[in-house]
């Protein structure tokens, strides 16, 4: 389980760019696809609501009508109350509308609507219960005019008999002393007659001003007569056109996103209905995005063979450990279980132990062992050096111990094109190997193995290569390592250079920088990587293999900052349709 684990951990980070350019792009297009998703069904909620508002202003013109008909009887003032109260019910719908906005989701622009056709036929109801009101005004004025006639004439009919008495009791003045009696003012016939006077003078003006209250009355009366009597509210046909109009308005708007939307328009394009315009426009798409996939590709190629590879070759070269002895021993090869017995390279090797030694060994490599041998089970190769241990691969190991010499058959049968070969370190020494090449150890149970790991983040040709991990093995210890078709050893004195695909390991005492490759032509054309690995500063030795032909996994771990800028473009043009 934490082979398996460990093994996906390492594919993860060996393809960690085009596993975060895939989750990109499929993000973005889930995201376009729920976007244009929503744009349809905003249209769809468009119009349900649409369909519903329909119906609606006959809705509000029955409630009119009905708060009309609960009117009937209100005097002036209590008129007056409801077109407040209606005034107030529009001033809170205009608040809700001017709440809404201009940023309109699509039920946010249906209830807009509603609100809109409420505010409108609340107004006409308002209009509607004033006009009510002006009639209802004008009755009361009639009647309060027409009472005031009759009140008046009353008290004219009232005081007609007290006239007509005071005139009687004048009208009998008939002696010549009666008469000048009436003419002294301290006389009781004077004052009789002043009375009678008076009176008679009120009456008069009080009838003519009972006959003008009448007139007006009879005038104002027939212009209430010839006014139109308030019947149902006004609605006039198609008085919601307008708003109706705004949604459909919005409506189109949403329905010219989907139409225009790029995702749908490729539709189109590929679609068997596609017609000229949008096939066209496909093609254009697709050679400018085949002339931009190449454009980047070549641009990308330029710019780290004569900028960013010349950078990486001026910096300063990795050096792990300066003071250790960098001269390995020679390559041993045990003899062979083949039948030949020959020294050449082998998938098979015989490895001698003696007491006190230990042989860890992946268990897939381990074929048999004499008499004698004590197997059993490591979990790890050094549990001091855990973290070490588990990046060099040396976990859930096969562990050999003897106590007289004996010998152990080791075998990569399962893998045809890898040979077997011992690399000897001795103390002093160290040398930093891929750990896809290592696959046991053999070392003193005094001694256990020594493995440190060394980063190197700062630095520009680590980037370039994408190697920022290197593992060191301390000696005294002798490592089991594979390659293809064979490893050997290379001595550097001064300088050495050698094409990355063929390097597993070297002394760690070494200056390891890199250089670019040796034209631009090979490079471009992809016959050649862009970087070789360099050493200086021997003595020390260069272990490589006899082919290149690895494993995926160790040509996933050759992939250097190029080949993922490639691979993006590759993903760009793919989803262009240019590749």
């Amino acid at each position: 389980m934490i082979s398996l684990l460990l093994r996906l951990g390492g594919w993860i980070t060996r393809n960690l760019l085009t596993i975060v350019v895939s989750i990109a792009l499929c993000t973005l297009v889930l995201h376009t696809m729920a976007e244009l998703n929503q744009l349809r069904q905003s249209i769809g909620t468009v119009e349900e609501g649409r369909a519903w508002l329909r119906s609606y202003p006959a809705q509000l013109e029955e409630q009119a009508n009905a708060r009309m008909r609960s009117l009937k009887g209100l005097g002036s003032a209590a008129l007056d109350q409801k077109i407040s109260a209606i005034s107030i019910e529009i001033a809170q719908r205009q608040a809700s509308v001017k709440a809404i906005g201009l940023t309109l989701t699509p039920s946010e622009a249906v209830k807009k609507a509603r609100l809109k056709l409420e505010i409108e036929a609340l107004g006409r109801l308002r209009a509607h219960t004033e006009r009510t009101r002006d009639y209802v005004f004008a009755d009361e004025a009639l009647a309060r005019r027409k009472t005031e006639c009759l009140t008046k004439n009353a008290a004219i009919q009232n005081a007609l008999p007290t006239f007509e008495t005071l005139d009687a009791e004048v009208a009998a003045f008939t002696t010549i002393q009666e008469v000048q009696a009436s003419l002294n003012p301290a006389s009781d016939k004077y004052q009789t007659k002043k009375r009678r006077d008076k009176l008679e003078q009120s009456i008069v003006d009080e009838s003519e001003k009972v006959r003008n209250i009448c007139n007006l009355y009879v005038a104002e009366k027939r212009k209430q007569d010839a006014s139109p009597r308030v019947g149902a509210v006004a609605f006039q046909s198609g008085w919601s056109n307008n708003v109706m109009a705004e949604l459909d308005r919005y409506r189109a708007q949403l329905q010219s996103r989907v139409d225009t939307h790029w995702l749908e328009r490729a539709k189109r394009a590929v679609s068997d209905e596609a017609q000229g315009p949008y096939a066209k426009q496909a093609t254009k798409y697709v050679v400018f995005g085949a002339i931009g996939a190449a454009a980047a590709w070549v641009l990308i190629r330029v710019l780290f063979y004569f900028v960013l590879a010349p950078a990486a070759a001026r910096s300063a070269p990795i050096r792990l450990l300066p003071s250790v002895d960098g001269c390995a021993e020679l390559l041993r090869r045990p003899r062979s279980t083949e039948a030949s017995g020959g020294e050449g390279p082998s998938t098979s090797l015989t490895v001698d132990l003696k007491p006190g030694q230990l042989l860890a060994i992946q268990s897939e490599y381990f074929h048999g062992a004499s008499s004698g041998c004590t197997i059993s089970t490591r979990s790890v190769v050094n549990r001091r050096y855990l973290r070490a241990s588990l990046a060099a691969g040396l976990y859930n190991l096969t562990d050999v111990e003897v106590q007289s010499p004996a010998t152990v058959t080791v075998s990569a049968g399962h893998e045809p094109l890898q040979q077997l070969a011992v690399l000897d370190i001795p103390s002093d020494s160290a040398v930093t190997i891929q750990p896809d090449h290592v696959i046991g150890a053999i070392h003193r149970r005094e001694t256990p193995v020594t493995i440190t790991r060394h980063l190197r983040l700062f630095n520009l040709q680590s980037w370039l290569t994408l190697r920022f991990r290197y593992l060191v093995f301390h000696g005294p210890v002798q490592l089991i390592l594979k390659g293809c078709r064979g490893i050997k050893l290379e001595a550097v004195d001064v300088e050495r250079t050698i094409d990355r695909a063929y390097s597993i390991g070297f002394s760690a005492n070494l200056s390891f920088g890199v250089v670019e490759t040796e034209t631009f032509a090979a490079y471009v054309t992809s016959k050649k990587r862009l970087l070789r690995d360099r050493f200086r500063g021997g003595p020390g030795v260069l272990i490589c293999e006899e082919s290149p032909s690895g494993s995926k996994r160790k040509r996933s771990r050759q992939r250097g900052l190029e080949d993922l800028a490639d691979s993006a473009v590759n993903v760009a043009g793919a989803v262009t349709g240019a590749r």
